[in-house]
């Protein structure tokens, strides 16, 4: 899904890239660099595995007016990537 980055929400899964294999865990994000860059690869969806999709630019940049929520979700997401 190009343009998209994901988090892995239940069960287990993995995220390949040309350099790496990242065994997931629920509330991985995943298919984005610390950098916020997309981040090219395939995921492999292991047993109830669930997955939301975002649009990778509603989870770099908060709009004008952006919901509580919505900056929350990115900061959450930041967090994620630079454990």
């Amino acid at each position: 899904m190009e343009g998209r980055i994901g988090c892995l929400l239940r069960g287990g899964a993995d995220f390949r890239t040309d350099d790496d294999t990242r065994i997931l865990a629920p509330g991985d994000v995943f298919a984005l660099n610390r950098d916020r860059n997309p981040l090219p690869g395939v995921l492999t969806a292991g047993e109830g595995c669930v997955v939301a999709w975002f649009h990778r630019d509603l989870v770099c940049h908060v709009c004008y007016r952006a919901c509580w929520f919505h900056a929350r979700l990115i900061q959450e997401i930041d967090r994620n990537l630079n454990e």
